[in-house]
């Protein structure tokens, strides 16, 4: 994911807690989501990065060789 290696790919939960800091100060603000709303949002952006994360940590080479 050559696309993630930049700014994007660096600290993922810093994005995670930004995207929910972002979400409810706007909530706050008077963006009309329900509690639901608000919660599918997080969990997309939260399971997004941990795929991200995922692809970074796990080896793809086979080191048993």
């Amino acid at each position: 994911m050559k696309i993630f290696d930049g700014f994007f790919g660096r600290d993922p939960v810093l994005w995670a807690t930004a995207t929910r800091t972002i979400i409810l100060v706007a909530v706050a603000f008077g963006l009309k989501w329900t509690p639901e709303q608000i919660a599918a949002t997080m969990l997309a952006v939260e399971a997004i990065l941990a795929l991200l994360v995922h692809s970074k940590v796990v080896p793809t080479i086979d080191v048993k060789k």
